[in-house]
């Protein structure tokens, strides 16, 4: 069997002989690596890129891999420019390097640049990892003086300080226990292939640094979900095997070689990918693969303390499909994406004091209308900038669901505008100024709805106990208004959001995979709880 280490020796005197000066080898090799990193000057950078993609050498970026007999290659170049250190020492850092065995112009760094470059990649880290330790003794073996040849270059390097740090972990080990702060979910990617890849494909991929685990595609949307969302949060990449295709063998090398090249060329461009004889969708069933199935938008709307926030975000990273989280409320401090004329008009609230709160829009009255025809006319006047300035910002964030949905991307809505403005604006019932029926008017009649609206429903009694915000006639009031929308909106689901999160996420999740399949079929989504 071909090694990882056999496979990138032919291909490092391929790029010596490509070279027109010298390559600085970062990091290490394979196997200890996981690929071979090139600091390259533009010409050589250019001349490297064509040959490999002469050799049939897959690219995304500068980043480019072979999968010749399913044995990974991977090649990173990295431009001289991007270590930011003045000519002088870029052309010192060439000039010294130490020719690897049997070749010319790919070197590596002389010790003391080997101990700068890892000075400035360990950072601002608490602990050394084995590895860079190894890679310290290694320097220090080849010239003993190395750490001194670095000190003395450093400052030119912007890299005295954490040169000491590295020194004094190498010498002393860590100071303090390494601080542990909450790690962010990270996305879960899922690659479809048909069954007899699946676990061939798995150690070539693993060999470059995915975390590859195997599922098999259950029977349906729903099913496979659940699966998936085993792996949520953790950043893995999961190859799902599909039981339809159009060849059972186990594939040989050459059918590896161009189904692990599309799985990577998926992963780095970040896509989801139905790779391979696949002739159905990632869940084994007839009907359209679910990579070619027109996305859409959902809605999670509710009182304060439902949930709406944690669940809309976490879906980003369990859902079975891509999905997106956009702030779609009205307090515009809580929105991820503002206009700057927003933004303006916030800061200028701060600073008076009179910021927005979270929930929905509170129109008490006021004693406006009992003061002169000046304060009135000066109240006209701001009303009609702030719906100029509130429809802008409404109908940025529209476009840019749009835009994710027309990428192939389900967007999450935390919370929904027409939802929110349905009962003062929309609905009637209450005096409305001129503002608010043309706000309400262009909210039922042109502002696009979301395709689905999942109500996280709770008591009253549990929504205080969970942010002590209102008072149970107001959030009882508000839960009415939210089961109003029921008659309003097509594709209206309920799930109950009393109990605890896991269950609650599991109901949402659910919920969307059965609209998501239903979409593709005559049949309607029927507005009933999980």
């Amino acid at each position: 069997m071909v090694t990882t280490a056999a496979a990138h020796t032919p291909v490092l005197r391929t790029i010596d002989g490509v070279l027109g000066g010298r390559a600085i080898v970062f990091g290490s090799l394979p196997p200890e690596g996981r690929d071979i990193d090139l600091l390259v000057v533009p010409p050589d950078e250019a001349a490297v890129a064509a040959r490999l993609r002469n050799d049939g050498f897959r690219s995304c970026g500068r980043e480019f891999v072979s999968f010749r007999g399913c044995v990974p290659c991977a090649v990173e170049l990295i431009p001289a420019g991007t270590l930011g250190v003045p000519a002088a020492e870029l052309e010192a850092l060439f000039a010294d390097g130490v020719p690897l065995d049997g070749l010319v112009n790919v070197v590596e760094p002389a010790p003391h640049h080997a101990l700068l470059i890892l000075a400035r990649k360990v950072g601002r880290r608490g602990e050394l990892p084995p590895k860079h330790r190894a890679r310290i003794e290694r320097a220090l073996a080849q010239d003993s003086d190395a750490w001194e040849r670095a000190r003395t270059r450093a400052e030119a390097w912007r890299a005295a300080r954490a040169l000491a740090r590295l020194e004094a972990l190498h010498r002393d080990g860590p100071r303090r226990a390494r601080r542990l702060h909450p790690r962010r979910p990270r996305r879960t990617r899922v690659v479809a292939v048909p069954a007899p890849s699946a676990e061939r494909l798995r150690e070539p991929l693993a060999r470059l640094g995915f975390d590859v685990v195997v599922e098999r595609a259950r029977g349906g949307t729903i099913a496979t979900g659940a699966v998936l969302l085993r792996h949520a949060g953790r950043g893995r990449v999961v190859l799902l095997a599909s039981s339809t295709h159009t060849r059972d063998a186990r594939p040989d090398a050459e059918d590896c070689e161009q189904l692990a090249g599309d799985a990577w060329e998926s992963l780095k461009r970040g896509r989801r990918a139905r790779i391979g004889a696949v002739a159905a969708r990632t869940d084994g069933r007839a009907g359209p693969p679910v990579a070619d199935r027109r996305m859409f938008s959902v809605a999670l709307v509710g009182a304060d303390g439902a949930g709406k926030t944690t669940v809309a975000r976490s879906l980003e990273h369990v859902l079975p499909l891509p999905a997106k989280y956009l702030y779609m409320g009205v307090n515009w401090d809580a929105s991820d994406h503002l206009l700057p004329t927003t933004r303006l008009v916030q800061a200028v609230r701060r600073a008076r004091g009179t910021a927005s709160g979270g929930g929905p829009p509170d129109y008490s009255e006021s004693a406006e209308s009992r003061r002169g025809a000046l304060a009135r006319a000066r109240r006209a006047a701001w009303s009609a900038l702030a719906l100029a300035n509130r429809l802008s910002e409404e109908w940025y964030r529209q476009a840019l669901a749009s835009s994710y949905v027309r990428r192939g991307v389900v967007v999450v809505f935390d919370r929904h505008f027409f939802s929110d403005y349905y009962a003062h604006d929309v609905a009637g019932g209450r005096p409305r100024g001129i503002d608010r029926r043309v706000h309400g008017f262009l909210l039922e009649h042109v502002y696009p709805k979301p395709d689905l609206v999942v109500f996280l429903d709770a008591p009253p009694e549990v929504l205080f106990a969970r942010k002590g915000e209102g008072t149970l006639e107001s959030l009882e009031r508000r839960r009415q208004e939210y089961l109003g929308l029921a008659a309003r909106t097509p594709h209206f689901v309920t799930v109950d959001a009393a109990r605890p999160l896991d269950d609650v996420m599991q109901d949402v999740v659910a919920v969307i995979a059965a609209f998501s399949e239903r979409r593709t079929t005559p049949q309607a989504v029927a507005g009933v709880s999980p």
